[in-house]
């Protein structure tokens, strides 16, 4: 399995899961399979505190908990064809956060896409689109409000406009020898990633091919964060090359699958967390008289929480950041987190720095091959001990991010409920301003056959928070890019921050 997972050859007992290249996602995925295969529940900090084949082994040997399906809900149409189920907690945070912010859409907006090299068929990729869109509901998903309570739509058909005859540039225009063929790839994408949508009207999932030339494409994507997270993107990707393929080869396509996100949030509807939830009693203890730093900045904040923001380049070393973590056990999620925190408290003179950090949301293993928003996003708080050592340090974080997985089905709208008092205002996001997101999906990587194709990375036109970093790991680098919010920071201030954490 980890062989696999990883795309390594063999792996030895005594291997490290994340020296070999493991991420939490990635071991969400093991997790997954390893429950298949033995029938019980892996809980993914496992892996975390037993990183060999060895150890992780031991631990399986454990008698588990079975988890019982997710079961399907039932479906009864409206008189319009559509269907409505719960929204979920992360749905109405984000459906509020908009609201009172029309900005947040694009800050809360997973953009992408691909270049496309070769000879493509623009007709059966529009058709796999389509086809993907029908199979998933949530693809065809908006929100509304019913009786002062969120609910997710469902709609018969999809209407993702995926391109426009109207504009010069789509592929329904590329047989007209007379249209103006002028291109700006760099004002297309700009005028992509600044598009916005409304939640209750839609489409909350829109594509767009671009034709630049009669061998060259763009493959444009937009999700908005209430039908999709990093690991939705990957999913949909490759199903929109399975279907493309298949398309071409004049084969049919396998039928939609049973179970949808609408299930999920029926699910989850039915078992609020209480109060006494043994994860909620956790993110209390972790977070009592926690303090989130105040960072100096450039302008006043506003009176009101903004999401304005820009975003800039970060490469991080992947080498440097992996020797470190091999030399004192950890992960290359614990260093950067530790050199983040550490560069966030020198910043504000505070030694209690709280991050954000996203987890998948996907314990259950019927979740794996779901579209939907099922992210969580969790507290990381550390006390800096200045007499501490490199590697005491590490593990301090490194033992907070094994707690944090065992307590990562606590929903955070849950956490901030109980732990934020009611009169905090609304000036700044509650427990904490900086997110950090490293290896958030797995690939995003595009498939087609006879094609060459290049990923599109698109960074969010707003911030999510006063700073969010966004980093992926590769072989020599770590890469990604920084949203800061600009109603907050100047620019020259902002790229201070990957400067720094490229020192520490």
């Amino acid at each position: 399995v980890w062989g696999d997972v990883l795309d390594v050859g063999e792996v030895g007992a005594d291997d490290d899961f994340f020296a070999l290249g493991g991420h939490s996602l990635l071991a969400t995925r093991v997790t997954h399979r390893l429950g298949a295969a033995l029938g019980t529940h892996v809980p993914l900090h496992l892996v975390f505190q037993h990183p060999t084949l060895t150890e992780l082994a031991a631990q399986l040997g454990i008698p588990g908990e079975s988890r019982p399906p997710i079961p399907v809900a039932p479906r009864a149409a409206n008189p319009d064809g559509t269907i409505t189920f719960p929204a979920t907690s992360g749905q109405k945070r984000l459906w509020l956060l908009c609201g009172l912010d029309p900005q947040a859409n694009l800050a809360y907006t997973l953009n992408g896409g691909a270049r496309i090299s070769g000879r493509l068929d623009v007709p059966a990729l529009a058709k796999a689109v389509e086809e993907v869109a029908h199979r998933h509901e949530i693809l065809r998903t908006t929100l509304r409000e019913e009786n002062g309570e969120v609910v997710q739509v469902v709609h018969p058909v999809w209407s993702g406009n995926w391109s426009s005859s109207a504009d010069p540039q789509s592929a329904e225009a590329a047989s007209d020898p007379e249209a103006t063929r002028t291109y700006d790839e760099e004002q297309l994408l700009a005028e992509w990633r600044h598009s916005t949508v409304d939640l209750a009207e839609g489409p909350l999932f829109r594509t767009r091919i671009v034709r630049c030339a009669d061998d060259a494409h763009l493959l444009l994507l937009s999700l908005h964060h209430t039908i999709a997270d990093g690991w939705t993107l990957s999913l949909l990707l490759e199903e929109i090359a399975a279907a493309y393929t298949a398309l071409g080869a004049g084969r049919s396509l396998p039928p939609a699958p049973v179970l949808q996100y609408g299930d999920f949030a029926h699910a989850r509807a039915a078992e609020p967390t209480t109060a006494d939830d043994a994860g909620l009693a956790h993110w209390l203890r972790h977070l009592a008289g926690a303090h989130a730093p105040d960072l100096p900045t450039d302008h006043p904040r506003p009176a009101v929480r903004t999401h304005n923001g820009e975003a800039i380049a970060v490469e991080l070393s992947a080498e440097q950041v992996g020797e470190v973590a091999r030399r004192t056990g950890t992960t290359a999620f614990a260093v950067v987190a530790t050199a983040l925190t550490v560069v966030l408290g020198a910043l504000s003179g505070s030694r209690d720095v709280t991050i954000g950090i996203p987890t998948s949301g996907r314990e259950h293993p019927d979740t794996a091959g779901v579209l939907g928003f099922f992210t969580n996003t969790l507290p990381l708080r550390r006390v800096l001990d200045p007499k501490a050592t490199l590697a005491q340090t590490l593990r301090t974080t490194h033992d907070a991010l094994v707690a944090a997985h065992r307590y990562a089905e606590t929903p955070f709208e849950e956490i901030v409920r109980h732990a934020v008092p009611a009169t905090e205002g609304h000036t700044r996001s509650p427990l904490f301003q900086t997110m950090l997101a490293l290896n958030e999906a797995p690939s995003r990587n595009l498939r087609l056959p006879g094609l060459t194709v290049d990923r599109l990375d698109i960074p969010p036109a707003g911030t999510q928070f006063d700073l969010s970093l966004h980093l992926e790991q590769g072989e020599k680098a770590i890469t990604g890019y920084l949203t800061y919010n600009t109603d907050l920071f100047a620019d020259s201030t902002a790229r201070l921050l990957p400067e720094r954490l490229a020192s520490v």
